[in-house]
């Protein structure tokens, strides 16, 4: 055999002992001229596996692109890379996906907790876009128009809060629609919504009808509210506002004081919201006669009794009630004698009392109107005879009423 061939590069193998010089010489030098030019290319020897390579330097690729990689595996870094010659980089810190641009070394943090980081980077889609500017994440159409945006709600919070939030979200949809908002009016206006969602402030309320967010006029026809929009009033011993304070009844409330006695269970409680308040007493309901009895305690006296208003500890209205003299009689007793001539005729007659006076008037005589401001207030009913004549005074099957007019 004079000489063979090598399979992976072509080259011209001498025989040993049957090649003879100079051709195997020639033959070797031509070989070694072969090895001195590969690249391990194909035909131009084995190319190279991963294991016969040591990398540890940059890799260069002359401007050349990486190609058919399945993927790019990076080594986590503990911080962002800041040399200077750190830039046009990709890489990972941490767990975020980062990439250095070329023009002014930023950092740019491309994800963020599993997702992108959309904070730092914009969308675009044909003329379409949306980024942030300034801190406002602005959404256009074009470079000229604002553009819509779909979503199921919106969250609003304020500055350095975001525990409480405020979410805007639409109703329960059957169909879609549009809602319009109206231009700010002249002045404070009531707001109306017709049927093909305009909101507006044309509302009919003039401005010189509305005070600091009170209606001084009335929209309202005359004569068209009923009785059944009206609002229950409540009623009991103490109520809120708007309600009818009741108490229960005084029973038969008798004393002989002369100094201001409070009447059994004769007391309300009730909130007011700044008008009159209408107090007075009538009868309790039971069906007996509610009156104020003034009786004098011993006869000749004169009965005089005072029925006393308050509010709280004040003393409203004092109505009295009595007799300015006594009146009593009784059958006298009559002697008649039979006449006879020269003799005078002569009458005695003898009146006679062991009856006390009394005076009786009607509970619902006794009423009183409190021009009073707001406010929460407790009224009472007080009595007391004369100080001057000795006088029970009697307060039978009574209520204490008060209601804000």
């Amino acid at each position: 055999m004079a000489n063979t061939i090598s399979p992976n590069m072509g080259l011209v193998v001498p025989g040993v002992g049957t090649e003879y010089s100079p051709t195997w010489a020639t033959d070797l030098n031509a070989s070694l001229s072969s090895i001195d030019s590969h690249n391990h290319s194909s035909g131009q020897g084995v190319q190279i596996q991963p294991n016969g390579l040591n990398i540890n330097a940059d890799l260069a690729f002359q401007s050349n692109n990486a190609t058919q990689l399945r993927s790019v595996r990076f080594i986590p870094q503990i911080a962002v890379l800041s040399l200077a010659t750190d830039i046009g980089c990709l890489y990972v810190v941490n767990n975020e996906l980062y990439y250095n641009d070329v023009t002014g070394g930023h950092n740019v943090q491309i994800t963020s907790n599993g997702n992108v980081n959309a904070t730092s980077s914009g969308i675009s889609s044909g003329t379409a876009s949306a980024a942030f500017s300034a801190g406002i994440l602005v959404v256009k159409s074009t470079a000229t128009s604002g553009a819509d945006v779909e979503l199921q709600s919106v969250i609003l919070t304020n500055s350095g809060n975001l525990t409480n939030q405020l979410t805007l979200q639409a109703p329960a949809l059957t169909g879609s629609y549009a809602l319009t908002l109206p231009k700010i009016p002249a002045a404070l206006s009531f707001v109306t919504i017709d049927i093909s969602g305009n909101i507006s402030t044309a509302s009919g309320v003039s401005a010189a009808q509305i005070t600091s967010g009170s209606i001084v006029g009335s929209q309202i026809a005359n004569q068209t509210i009923t009785q059944g929009l009206l609002a229950l009033r409540a009623t009991g011993s103490s109520v809120g506002l708007g309600g009818i304070a009741v108490s229960s009844s005084c029973g038969a409330f008798t004393t002989g004081s002369s100094t201001p006695v409070a009447v059994t269970n004769l007391s309300v409680t009730i909130v007011t919201g700044g008008r009159p308040v209408r107090v007075f007493i009538q009868n309790d309901g039971s069906g007996n006669r509610s009156t104020v009895v003034s009786t004098a305690a011993t006869f000749g006296n004169t009965p005089n009794s005072s029925v006393y208003f308050l509010r709280g500890a004040t003393t409203l209205s004092v109505e009295g009630t009595g007799s300015l003299c006594a009146i009593s009689s009784s059958s006298p007793a009559t002697t008649t004698a039979s006449p006879s001539s020269g003799q005078t005729y002569t009458t005695t007659v003898t009146t006679t009392s062991t009856a006390a006076m009394s005076t009786s008037v009607p509970a619902s005589a006794f009423q009183y109107t409190d021009i009073v401001a707001a406010g929460t207030y407790t009224y009472s009913i007080q009595v007391a005879g004369s100080l001057f004549s000795a006088t029970n005074t009697a307060v039978n099957n009574a209520v204490l009423v008060a209601y804000e007019t």
